[in-house]
């Protein structure tokens, strides 16, 4: 079940600073007015995010939100990401000059949310790792690429395995498809047979023909 933390996208330990920051971030991307006016519908997702502000922002609604989440039976998760775990592993020295040093990463063609341009790299992958909204995730992602930084390839990487939205993967999968990195092209091989997704899948194997 989605908790007010997954709307905002940020984990339950993060301090009023960090709070207020995501909502204000998603407020200005997903206000009925802004959406409309980029021809989409934003408003049950901008009543997710004022529901999710009006208890966290409150601490004694908190404190009793925290406690009836604690109380619950821990459900099996739909999907397990080990974000410190894999960025200490994914940005190691070695690992970066195996397979990234030289590389950089082609900027993103599609429009990208003015709010995740302004993010840095670490906001973003936070976002694109934590939402549980594919808008959100999709932003991150392109946002990313745009920076052309290429230390986050790794990161890119691996999030094509960690279950985040189809049209996430499929812009990191077109994103880095220019880099012609050695490991991008073992990553799809690796995936492309058990991806379920047949659009990620035909994504991918675009990518693998050219």
């Amino acid at each position: 079940m989605k908790t007010h933390y997954d709307v905002l996208g940020i984990a339950p330990s993060a301090d009023v600073k960090e709070l207020k920051k995501a909502y204000r971030a998603l407020v200005k991307e997903f206000h009925p007015d802004v959406a409309k006016s980029k021809g989409k519908s934003g408003a049950k997702v901008f009543e997710e995010i004022t529901a999710a502000w009006t208890v966290l922002s409150d601490p004694d609604k908190r404190r009793d939100y925290d406690a009836s989440l604690a109380s619950r039976k821990p459900a099996a998760p739909r999907r397990a990401f080990p974000f410190r775990e894999f960025r200490s592993w994914l940005f190691s020295l070695s690992f970066v000059r195996a397979f990234f040093i030289g590389k950089k990463v082609a900027a993103a063609k599609p429009v990208i949310s003015s709010v995740a341009s302004q993010l840095s790299v670490d906001e973003l992958l936070k976002r694109a790792v934590y939402s549980p909204n594919p808008h959100v995730q999709l932003h991150s992602v392109r946002a990313i690429l745009a920076k052309n930084r290429k230390y986050a390839q790794p990161d890119l990487l691996r999030l094509l395995a960690s279950g985040i939205s189809e049209d996430a993967r499929i812009a990191i999968i077109e994103g880095l498809s220019g880099s012609r990195s050695a490991k991008f092209r073992q990553v799809l091989s690796d995936l492309v047979d058990v991806e379920r997704s047949l659009k990620v899948k035909q994504a991918m194997r675009k990518a693998l023909a050219a």
